[in-house]
């Protein structure tokens, strides 16, 4: 299992991009999700990027077509008690077992032959969001600037409550990359690999930290 990016929901998009940039990060492309409701901040690295999210339109969040993935109730993390993070996966046959009762979403911004398959964890909403699509379609990959340019992702961990998980999740999830920590408050820690003695960093206005 493969990470393909990950985004964390925010409220205070402006501050928390501006905490990244200062720490060094160049920030790349951002677009609207027409008729999600949401938009987005982003930033580059050689095998994944972080997407800073958030609701820009109610109305859009909680239409017929939007409602069911529960996306409008994970951006009020912190009222329900909610993850704020979401994890796309590169799509693989071997998460099949993992994806075989998701939830097929089908947002008028992608190209016509494509669904995004979700796992709303709706019952255990202190795991990730977590969902993957399928093209046939071969999209050029864009070109944004990459931070960490030498360095690769190396691991993962999600902070999460554990003991409120009433789903399988964690018992179909396979991955020498991933993992999941129990904890009181969510946190995401990305690893990268590096031949230098390991820095940390921890950023204030997000749940994220960094080892270097």
């Amino acid at each position: 299992m493969n990470i393909n990016h990950i985004f964390i929901f925010c409220d205070n998009h402006d501050e928390v991009a501006n905490e990244l940039i200062e720490f060094g990060f160049f920030e790349g492309s951002n677009r609207i999700h027409a008729n999600q409701g949401t938009r987005n901040r982003k930033f580059y690295f050689n095998d994944f990027y972080i997407e800073i999210i958030w609701v820009h339109s109610i109305e859009e969040a909680t239409n017929k077509i939007t409602k069911p993935t529960k996306l409008y109730e994970r951006s009020k993390y912190k009222t329900n008690g909610s993850s704020p993070f979401g994890l796309c996966v590169n799509y693989s046959s071997k998460d099949d077992v993992l994806f075989e009762n998701c939830l097929n979403y089908k947002p008028t911004y992608l190209p016509e032959n494509m669904i995004i398959e979700v796992l709303t964890n709706e019952n255990s909403v202190t795991l990730p969001w977590t969902f993957r699509w399928k093209s046939d379609i071969v999209i050029p990959p864009p070109i944004e600037p990459i931070n960490f340019s030498k360095q690769k992702l190396s691991k993962v961990i999600f902070g999460i409550k554990k003991n409120e998980i009433q789903n399988e999740y964690l018992n179909l999830f396979i991955s020498d990359e991933i993992f999941f920590e129990d904890t009181k408050n969510e946190f995401l820690k990305l690893f990268f690999d590096s031949k230098n003695d390991k820095k940390n960093h921890a950023f204030n206005s997000i749940p994220l930290i960094l080892e270097y």
